[in-house]
């Protein structure tokens, strides 16, 4: 029956990031998608999870058999809370062009600081309970506004005026 609900909780401590896992951690932030994926892409680090999510309704046969993305993700709502220590990224193309847009290489990144991300999800939407900090290269920057676990993205990425940034983009 459509008032059917089902929960689920997840709590992980020290558990290994990878670029395995870039897909989900893609639903975190869209830095990971720069670092997903591709041949020589890396994602290391590790992660501490807290997440409760319920799901509400029924899955049919067809919806389970066609996976994940068959799924329909409005019916899904939760909290959770991630933290990423030691975080490394190696990025491909379109993440080293985003670099070198913030006046940074990508080979001299460096560890990557993420303050811990608390997060609801409602409908099928993760919106930060408060802006996500993190700093690349020695840039202080601040994610806003939400991922749809359809991969929709409706977000501002707060990055302020370097000056490495001007003079390599002058």
């Amino acid at each position: 029956t459509q008032d059917a609900v089902s929960t689920m909780s997840l709590s992980l401590e020290k558990g290994s990031a990878n670029s395995e896992l870039g897909p989900i951690l893609e639903l975190l932030s869209p830095i990971f998608a720069v670092a997903s994926g591709g041949a020589g892409n890396l994602i290391q680090g590790l992660l501490d999870v807290n997440l409760d999510l319920s799901y509400r309704g029924m899955v049919d046969q067809k919806e389970f058999s066609a996976g994940w993305d068959a799924l329909p993700k409005q019916r899904i709502d939760g909290r959770g809370r991630v933290a990423i220590n030691n975080l490394a990224l190696e990025v491909g193309r379109l993440g080293g062009q985003l670099l070198n847009t913030l006046g940074l290489d990508s080979g001299a990144l460096g560890a990557i600081a993420i303050d811990p991300v608390e997060f609801t999800i409602t409908r099928g939407r993760l919106a930060y309970d408060k802006p996500l900090a993190m700093v690349l290269g020695g840039v202080a920057t601040r994610w806003t506004g939400s991922i749809g676990l359809d991969k929709t993205l409706d977000m501002a990425w707060e990055i302020p005026i370097t000056d490495r940034m001007v003079q390599k983009n002058s």
